[in-house]
């Protein structure tokens, strides 16, 4: 009997340890997840002295500062597809001219946005041709 009821508690407790890693409602496989430092949008570097930066949150938010204005919206993944569904920013006036211009380009590069690739540290994003479009460090890795 009591090796009975020991096997039902481990049974019990595997059940509830694969209930929690798969349950439905967290996505599964590769995804953008991390606050994220833009190094290049459309195989132009930034500037020295611009900072953009990108934090995909686990409940499919995304908020970040594109080098002028802050910004926020929503996205969605599937396998290594993404998908930007809505933004907004501010649209405050930016002295730096070269942040403008960046800032331009980066948000055109989320919209257009529609496939991801995560190496080691750096995270790349691709339009619905495969190109790439944008390129992030992770902001902890430097």
């Amino acid at each position: 009997m009591h090796a009975f009821r020991t096997l039902s508690i481990y049974l019990g407790l595997a059940m509830a340890a694969v209930c929690l890693v798969f349950s439905p409602g967290q996505a599964q496989g590769p995804s953008p997840w991390g606050q994220w430092k833009l190094l290049a949008v459309y195989d132009t570097d930034l500037a020295a002295g611009v900072i953009a930066r990108v934090r995909f949150d686990v409940a499919g938010r995304l908020h970040g500062r594109g080098g002028c204005n802050r910004f926020s919206g929503t996205y969605a993944t599937d396998a290594n597809t993404l998908t930007i569904e809505t933004m907004a920013s501010t649209r405050m006036a930016c002295a730096d001219v070269a942040a403008m211009e960046v800032e331009g380009q980066f948000f055109k590069a989320m919209n257009a946005a529609r496939s991801f690739r995560q190496v080691h540290t750096d995270l790349y994003l691709f339009d619905d041709a495969g190109n790439e479009i944008a390129r992030f460090r992770q902001m902890d890795a430097d």
